[in-house]
């Protein structure tokens, strides 16, 4: 439940405005707009209500980086899991396996959110809005969907990994590595807070399960997952996320 639904009130008065009504209609006919408050928690009120009422994604851009981080902690706490932070993190494109900067964890997972329809508040900058990705239909075509129940071999989702930049590495305990050990397969991708375990017999994926990496033990279990390449660039057909 978030902050509007347990304070109805505070929702009313805001979306009975003239203001709120024409904001509305500019998402709804998915038109940008500029909102200029003085106080940045009343934008962010402002805005996650804009959602609640619409139930309509809603992307934010901030003049800075600081701005940017400052709306999406508000929006968290009105929202919670429905925002989302695209981060500037060019800087840090050329990160290695195992030491992945986390803003661009923040990114790629913000990222594959959006691609993937999920609905919410898209947060970021100026700066963040340059970078550089891979054309969204080269993501989303790239994907790899994995089903409990469904058939596969190893070797593939291995390959895959391979190509992707990921490093082999027993245990599995950081972003972008991988580790297998006979018929389980452990991965930890840039869009995940917690790497996957799937376990086969076969070809078969018998379970797919969420699990901690400091005690390698399952905190869940999850009915598909979708593995997509990297959202950066790297040279190839690439788009800006302003695009």
């Amino acid at each position: 439940m978030n902050v509007f639904e347990s304070q109805p009130k505070i929702f009313k008065a805001l979306s009975s405005s003239a203001v709120f009504h024409k904001i509305s209609s500019y998402i709804k006919n998915k038109t940008g707009f500029f909102l200029e408050l003085e106080n940045p928690s009343a934008q962010s009120v402002f805005v996650g209500a804009l959602f609640h009422a619409l139930n309509q994604s809603v992307f934010v851009v901030q003049e800075n980086e600081e701005g940017a981080e400052g709306s999406y902690e508000n929006l968290s706490d009105l929202l919670g899991e429905r925002a989302f932070m695209l981060p500037n993190c060019e800087e840090d494109a050329l990160s290695i396996p195992g030491l992945v900067f986390s803003s661009r964890t923040v990114f790629s997972r913000s990222l594959s959110a959006l691609l993937s329809n999920k609905t919410g508040v898209f947060v970021s900058s100026l700066g963040a809005i340059k970078t550089k990705i891979r054309a969204p239909k080269e993501i989303v075509s790239g994907a790899l969907t994995l089903r409990a129940g469904g058939a596969i071999r190893q070797s593939t989702i291995i390959e895959k990994l391979l190509l992707w930049g990921y490093e082999p590495a027993d245990p599995c305990l950081s972003p972008k590595t991988f580790a297998k050990r006979g018929g389980i397969l452990d991965f930890f991708t840039e869009f995940s807070s917690h790497p996957l375990r799937l376990e086969f017999f076969g070809e078969k994926i018998e379970s797919i399960r969420i699990f901690n990496p400091d005690t390698q033990l399952s905190e869940g279990l999850r009915s598909r997952c979708v593995l997509f390449p990297p959202v950066l660039s790297h040279g190839r057909v690439e788009t800006k996320l302003s695009e």
